[in-house]
């Protein structure tokens, strides 16, 4: 999404820290896992019903410039980009995580969100 509006990601960001790859005790699930801070308000907020999703983290890649109209509504702890929308359109949100590993009642909520918005 933000790469499509002329941004390119960072390759394996050096701010990425040990903290943003701490260890998951879930079995089955990724690895790295993280706490992503959601903004109270946003579309994400609004599905997730929550302000902190622990989420997997695996991804190589982050976002650096946030192109417009986006703008950032999940960030993890280390300031890594986990969510962006457009605001102004009924259904553009952008995760970093793979939600479609997860179990979790947030995850599932993205799915009963989404499937919908494709229906129009």
């Amino acid at each position: 999404m933000n790469h499509s509006r002329g941004d390119t990601p960072t390759q394996d960001p050096e701010h990425r820290t040990a903290t943003h790859r701490k260890p998951s005790a879930a079995p089955g699930s990724y690895k790295a896992r993280d706490e992503a801070a959601v903004e109270g308000g946003s579309l994400l907020f609004r599905i997730a019903g929550n302000t902190s999703l622990d989420i997997n983290s695996s991804h190589h890649q982050a976002l650096d410039r946030i192109a417009d109209p986006l703008r950032v509504t999940a960030r993890a702890p280390d300031g890594v980009v986990e969510a962006v929308e457009a605001p102004a359109k009924k259904f553009y949100l952008g995760v970093q995580w793979h939600p479609e590993t997860e179990t979790s009642p947030e995850a599932a909520a993205l799915f009963s969100a989404f499937i919908p918005a494709c229906r129009g």
